[in-house]
Order: structure tokens, then sequence, then C-alpha cells
């Protein structure tokens, strides 16, 4: 059954590859790194959809899988898993069982990962959507801006287009920033192809695509201290918002267990904290978030993280367009 599974629903390796996919990057170790976590993205799910049971995923995502990758297979096992479920639901649902148990580790990206399949199979989007738990459900949206700006980037990116689904309230904001993180990938970890395109959008659409934009920098990685402390440059007064995806990238690694030399490098660039602190602060700025008021709980909480910026002593440099820090290694 998992092989028939594989070659219905099937993503090879060559589907994200930046070229095929006409991504404007240039060559260089940033794109090759990029494109090298993409491919976990796939690899694992491939494997999720060959796995017999959710304890031999577990097993295949813990062994075969670089840890510093690890992260994206469990994402793209989330994807298929769920796939399976929607598409199979003459089978035992696999997809609670998979997220309480090891991808736990994985919460953010594994939501992002349930947001892919969401784009993918849209049939009941909505009741499928709010199943999922009430924090977190947004990064599913977020998913979704991730995979229309990969798979579909002329509408997405190029013509800056939003799917009707995506269009009210707070679904917006999300799927924006989805498209932040995905336009790290676009272009390659390139900074001043991310800013030039940041700008050409919206300016009320800017501050969602630079959260994005932070949380890919930190998670994904690739570039040098040089790019990193220009794009904190380039971000200008929406530099706050790149320090708070550059939080949340902190949490979600230092929860997995895999914490990178490239993460260390964007806490200290954009936000002058070691990784643990970082996810110490998001920690911190998430207690006792309201249930109910204008704001999701989950925007109330990026907010809370954004302000911890603007307000923090120093804030002047931010608001002068310097880089908010001169981090030597």
């Amino acid at each position: 059954m998992g092989r028939v599974a594989r070659a219905i629903l099937g993503i090879s390796r060559r589907e994200v590859s930046f070229e095929v996919r006409g991504f404007p990057g240039v060559e260089g170790p940033a794109r090759q790194h990029l494109e090298t976590s993409a491919t976990a993205f796939v690899d694992g799910y491939n494997g999720a959809l060959e796995a017999a049971s959710v304890g031999a995923l577990e097993a295949f995502l813990e062994s075969e899988i670089e840890p510093s990758r690890r992260g994206f297979a469990y994402e793209g096992a989330a994807m298929a898993v769920a796939l399976q479920d929607w598409t199979q639901p003459w089978r035992k649902a696999r997809l609670p069982k998979y997220m309480s148990g090891r991808a736990a580790g994985h919460v953010y990206i594994v939501h992002v990962g349930v947001g892919w399949a969401i784009a993918r199979f849209p049939f009941g989007r909505e009741r499928r959507w709010l199943a999922l738990e009430p924090l977190y459900r947004w990064l599913a949206l977020d998913g979704c801006g991730f995979h229309e700006a990969f798979f579909r980037p002329q509408p997405t990116v190029v013509r800056q287009q939003v799917p009707a689904a995506y269009q009210q309230g707070y679904a917006r904001k999300a799927f924006d920033q989805g498209v932040g993180r995905a336009l790290w990938f676009y272009h390659g970890g390139g900074v001043e192809g991310v800013a030039r395109t940041v700008s050409g959008f919206p300016a009320e659409r800017w501050n969602d695509l630079w959260s994005g934009v932070g949380l890919a920098s930190a998670y994904a990685g690739g570039v040098s201290q040089a790019d990193l402390e220009r794009l904190s440059e380039l971000a200008g007064e929406h530099r706050a918002a790149v320090a708070q995806g550059v939080v949340f990238a902190a949490k979600a690694r230092v929860l997995a267990g895999n914490p990178t030399p490239q993460l260390e490098l964007a806490c200290r660039v954009f936000l002058d904290l070691e990784p643990a602190a970082a996810a110490a602060l998001s920690d911190r700025l998430g207690l006792d978030l309201p249930t109910e008021g204008p704001e999701p709980a989950y925007e109330v909480w990026r907010q809370r993280i954004q302000r911890n910026f603007t307000e923090r002593e120093g804030a002047a440099e931010w608001s002068t367009g310097r880089a908010l820090s001169s981090v030597t290694r």
C-alpha cells in the first residue's frame, strides 16, 4: 500500500528543484543549502507515504534524516500523513497520533506541513483547519502561503495575488507570513532580491512578509553574517518583525533539540541573544495569551515579541535604519 500511495501522491525531488520552479536566485552555496532543505522535506513526505505505521515513520525520520534538516522532513511527513487521512477516510486516521508523538517536538513546523496538505486538498478546508490546536492553527495558513509562493510563484510572488480562501481576516496575515518565508527560498538567500521583492508588495503586507523572511533566515539559514547584517539594514522599520521571526525560529529549533550554527548567528545579529535565551523569551511572552479579543492569541504573541524589540534599550538604532547589532565573530 505504501508503494501505491507513493505512486499516486508522491513528490519527486525534481519538483522542488529551484531551477524547475523558475526561482531567480543565483547559483551559490546558499541556494544549494536551501535546495537540500527542500529535498529533506520531500524525503520526509515520501517516507511517510511508505511507512507502515507512525512508529516506523518516526524511526525513519530519526535515523535517516540529518538532524539540522530533520524539521523539514517532519514538515513533509505531516503533509503526507494529513493527505493520506483525508484521501483515504476508510483507514484509521494517523495524523493525531503522529502530531502527539515525536513530531510534538516539531509542533510549529508540523502545523505548517498540515497547511501544505490543506493547500493541496482544499475540500473541507475550514473543518480540517478548525480541528487543529487553536494557538498553532494559524501556522497551517502560513504553510498555505509558503506552498502557493513556492509552487505558484508567478501569481503569488510576481502578481502578488492571494487566493480567495485567505483574503479575509487574520488568514491574510498568516498567509503572508508564509509567503515571506518562501521568498528566502525563491531568492536563494539573496538578501537584496528578498528586500526588493518585499518592497514591491503593498505596504500593508510588509510587516508579515518581513516576519516570514526573518524566520526563514534563521531556521533555514544558508548565508553569512555580512548577509544577515545587510538584511537587518534593508528591513528598516520592519526590523522588529524580522526579529520576531528569528525568535520563533529559535523556539522551534531549541524545542526540537536541533539548533544550528546558522541559528546562533541569526540570533546574535538580529537579537543579540543566544538561541536558548531567544526561545525563553518566546515562552515568557507567550504566557497568559487571551482566549478572546479582536486579535487571535497567536497575533498577540507576535506583537508582544515585536514590541519587546522596538521598546528595548537602543531602540533608536532601529528607527534610524542602522543595524541593531555590530556583533563580530
